[in-house]
């Protein structure tokens, strides 16, 4: 986890208003045939399980930085602007994480999931306090819920096909991406991109694939908890 120690700022700090205040995030890629909401949904809580490990990173290396600073043998100049460069990319980073965090939400299946728990748990309840209860009102509560219960088991299996769609979409996605990866090599290798430009646009592929790495393994066990109901 996080040690917000060092620096000084706490990364959990919720001052969020409600999402839908909140505009959707922009990321450095689209999933063709993924629902955009969803898409943001997933890709925010992905890029957010790298954001955190990204974070721990700078703040190692800006410890690393200050501790190299009082040595007498610096370099004060060189040290002093790598210092100011991670804690750039530290502000950076951290507002990246605090508009993700504020965006939230829940993936549809997750929704249909919940639901069921919910009216799962309700009928349990009604259940046991049947004999207290006059026999009508038990009778209409129960077709009520198992009504609810009907409707939200149709709808999960029209969103285990879809979720089943949308991996398909993160996959061609990935592919797409590991394409573009290896077409920065090709230019790079003739010369036709600054070793500047390929290291920049690299990181930022290779770091788009990881995202949909997580989104994808967040997805798919998403869906393998729905198909056991």
């Amino acid at each position: 986890m996080i040690d917000s120690s060092e620096p000084d700022e706490s990364f959990h700090e919720d001052l969020t208003p409600p999402r839908a205040q909140k505009p959707i995030p922009r990321f450095e890629f689209l999933i063709d045939g993924m629902d955009a909401l969803a898409s943001a949904t997933l890709l925010a809580r992905a890029e957010l399980e790298i954001i955190d490990d990204e974070l721990d990173l700078l703040i190692e290396q800006i410890g690393a930085t200050r501790q190299a600073l009082q040595l007498k043998e610096a370099d004060k100049a060189v040290l002093s602007d790598r210092a100011t460069h991670l804690r750039k990319l530290f502000d950076q980073t951290k507002t990246r994480r605090e508009e993700l965090t504020a965006f939230g939400g829940s993936l549809p299946l997750e929704a249909i999931l919940n639901n069921l728990e919910e009216q799962e748990t309700k009928i349990s309840k009604l259940e046991e306090v049947e004999g207290s209860l006059d026999k009508i009102v038990f009778k209409e509560q129960e077709s009520e819920i198992k009504a609810k219960l009907k409707s939200l088991k149709r709808e999960l299996k029209s969103a285990i096909k879809e979720t089943g769609r949308w991996l398909n979409s993160l996959t061609k996605t990935r592919k797409v991406l590991v394409r573009e990866a290896s077409r920065l090599d090709a230019k790079h290798k003739i010369g036709d991109i600054s070793t500047s430009a390929y290291e920049s646009s690299k990181w930022k592929v290779e770091r788009s694939i990881r995202v949909i790495d997580v989104g994808y393994k967040m997805l798919d066990e998403t869906l393998e908890l729905a198909k056991k109901r």
